[in-house]
């Protein structure tokens, strides 16, 4: 497995207050290549687990590896990207794409041509010279996407990147994610809360549960890939998300019960 995550468990310490575990006793195991999606319901972890997958935040017990070797050890494989496009507002496309190229030391001549690479590989051709106030939603969502591959992760960990685009950006982004991620053959985990989205893209579906966060349900997306919008219409993808919603559903009525409520979430 290119990515595996034993017993993890993350407790927040607030002091005299009651301590808020954001996650407990979650496993996974993530194969090389796979895209995986992770859904659940608002507070049940979702951007926690990313977040100290990616090294952000600190787990407080279990172990997670790349390859067999402690996340620690591995940290410069990974690559994440945020709903907030992080992009640096004074330098160009191009700049932006080879700022962690520069930072690794990457000489200039190389970093140009991996510059490049990206930028047609994301369909910017010609905006290189642009500085990301200058660009749509959609397009700098694909410059930080970019700027991610350029540094050849083996995983791509993504955290709602596409919330804030209108439907018409959002659905030529999921394509062109598909088109990246075919091209590159890079292990994706996909933080989203659009149960269609989570389906479309992926090989499987993580359902969470909360209080604590944990893993309700994987559930495998058996429709053949290549995939275009039509598949959204079949019949297997209309049953695959009407069980992902009643899972859901399940969710948001044990949080409605005040016995089970989360403390200080």
């Amino acid at each position: 497995m290119k990515l595996t995550i034993k017993d993890l468990r993350k407790e927040y310490i607030n002091g005299a207050r009651e301590n808020f575990v954001a996650l407990d006793s979650l496993n996974l195991e993530v194969a090389a290549g796979e895209f995986v999606s992770v859904l659940g319901p608002s507070g049940c972890g979702k951007s926690t687990l990313l977040e100290i997958i990616a090294g952000l935040q600190a787990r407080s017990s279990g172990e997670i590896s790349i390859d067999g070797l402690a996340i620690e050890k591995r940290q410069s494989h990974l690559a994440i990207v945020f709903q907030q496009y992080g992009l640096f507002p004074w330098l160009t496309v191009q700049k932006n794409i080879e700022y962690g190229l520069k930072i690794r030391g990457i000489a200039r001549k190389t970093r140009n041509e991996i510059s490049r690479q990206h930028i047609e590989m994301v369909n910017l051709n010609g905006f290189e010279k642009f500085y990301p106030h200058e660009l749509s939603g959609g397009m700098q969502q694909r410059v930080a996407l970019a700027r991610a591959l350029a540094n050849s992760p083996d995983i791509l960990l993504l955290d709602e990147p596409f919330a804030a685009l209108d439907a018409q950006t959002r659905e030529i982004c999921q394509r062109e994610l598909l088109n990246l991620w075919k091209q590159t053959g890079v292990t994706i985990v996909f933080v989203t809360h659009d149960v269609g989205e989570a389906i479309f893209l992926s090989d499987r579906v993580v359902v969470m549960s909360k209080c604590p966060g944990a893993i309700k349900d994987l559930i495998p997306i058996e429709i053949e890939r290549p995939r275009d919008f039509k598949v959204r219409l079949g019949e297997s993808f209309r049953k695959t998300e009407l069980h992902v919603r009643l899972l859901l559903s399940e969710n948001g009525k044990k949080t409605l019960d005040p016995e089970s409520e989360c403390r200080h979430e």
